[in-house]
């Protein structure tokens, strides 16, 4: 195993206290950090055969949910990585016989796993999933830049442009092997957590390749990527469920002030700065989130809703996000907020619309096709139920008073 890796794992588990284990090809315990290290190798029986049974390709995770107690990924080497809860005093007896579960009421396996492991909530679910996904993407994904790649034009490589995109293009000279992929997707999962350690150690994964050249100096070409990372940086806020306004003000503002820069090593300050404003933003939104008097099931389903609101939502979704059941999610919106939760999401959908007619000049249908209402049609209709206005007739109202 690679140091690399035992660093993070071990790092991990000082933040979490998880049970953290390495199982060989062999399905022998290579590594086991966690406080139940007395019950390591009973662990490691109970979900060798699991992992026996997934057909999973290096780096691809098998998330922990509702469906899996554990989550784990397959490393290069074949061997697996899992992290566990901590046992429940159930399972700290049973596992070392001292409770005796006859055949006869012997508990199937799934529902053993829910016994003998302590409940966690959906942030900690959420940061072990985007941990295992940044491993399998350091671990396996991490292609190395080819020596034999080229910055200079080749008509070989780009024989599928047209002519006129050639002409623009064919005299620039660029960047023969650029920085890992993967670098770039860890800082936007970073963001998506709202935990400076996460993005921390996203900044620790070792480039391997060259920064892209995007500008005629080096100053305009730093700038310039800034600027992208300030780009994909709220995206990735967006898509945690910071509101697209909030999102763009805060993207707005570094924008400018990566303008007025001049200096160069004022300016490689960014790189970091600039993803360490949004990870806080989105930290931000999340502890309002759990701030209110809510339930967290409620905080749960609001979180999912709002990261998702660009695309089609299901209630099983939603309910899995929050671990209950799709009953328990529409008895608690309507306990507690009063409406059912489809009635909160199109509120959600028609409260984006409001900002996009104001703010931005998007078509009213690419707004209605962009919130997933079935047709512009049907978003019309919901928009006047409530505001008892077209959305066209909005824009020209709002517009002028502003």
């Amino acid at each position: 195993m690679q140091n690399t890796l035992k660093n993070w794992l071990t790092d991990f588990y000082q933040i979490t206290s998880l049970n953290l284990m390495v199982i060989d090809s062999e399905m022998r315990i290579e590594l086991f950090l966690g406080k139940d290290l007395s019950f390591a190798s009973q662990i490691e029986k109970l979900v060798a055969s699991d992992l026996i049974g997934h057909r999973r390709n290096p780096g691809d995770p098998v998330e922990i949910n509702t469906e899996n107690p554990y989550g784990s990924i397959k490393l290069l080497d074949g061997a697996w990585l899992v992290i566990l809860p901590k046992l429940t005093e159930f399972g700290q007896k049973t596992l070392s016989g001292r409770n005796s579960l006859s055949s006869k009421n012997r508990l199937p396996k799934r529902n053993f796993f829910e016994n003998a492991f302590e409940e966690i909530d959906s942030a900690l679910k959420l940061q072990i999933n985007l941990f295992l996904k940044m491993i399998g993407m350091i671990t396996v994904r991490d292609v190395n830049p080819s020596p034999q790649a080229s910055g200079k034009w080749n008509d070989d490589e780009y024989g599928y442009l047209d002519r006129e995109i050639v002409e623009l293009i064919a005299n620039t000279n660029v960047v023969s092997n650029h920085n890992q992929y993967r670098v770039e997707v860890a800082i936007q999962e970073a963001v998506k957590t709202g935990d400076l350690l996460v993005l921390e150690k996203a900044f620790q994964i070792p480039l391997k390749g060259e920064t892209g050249k995007l500008g005629p100096t080096e100053l305009r070409s730093k700038q310039n990527l800034a600027n992208l990372v300030n780009v994909l940086c709220s995206r990735a806020a967006i898509n945690a469920g910071v509101s697209v306004e909030a999102a763009y003000r805060l993207s707005d503002r570094l924008f400018l002030a990566v303008e007025e820069t001049r200096n160069l090593d004022e300016l490689a300050k960014f790189f970091y700065l600039i993803p360490k404003a949004f990870t806080l933003q989105v930290r931000n939104y999340k502890n309002q989130l759990r701030t209110t008097l809510r339930p967290s099931v409620i905080n749960s389903g609001m979180e999912y809703i709002e990261k998702h609101l660009y695309e089609p939502l299901s209630l099983n979704d939603i309910a899995q996000s929050a671990g209950v059941s799709t009953g328990a999610l529409q008895q608690s919106f309507r306990r507690n907020l009063g409406q059912p939760i489809g009635s909160y999401i199109l509120s959600r959908r028609i409260s984006v619309a409001c900002d996009l007619l104001i703010n931005s000049e998007t078509s009213i249908a690419d707004i209605s096709d962009l919130l997933c209402f079935s047709d512009t049609s049907h978003f019309c209709r919901v928009f006047k139920k409530k505001y008892l206005m077209t959305p066209l007739h909005y824009r020209k109202v709002l517009k002028n008073r502003i």
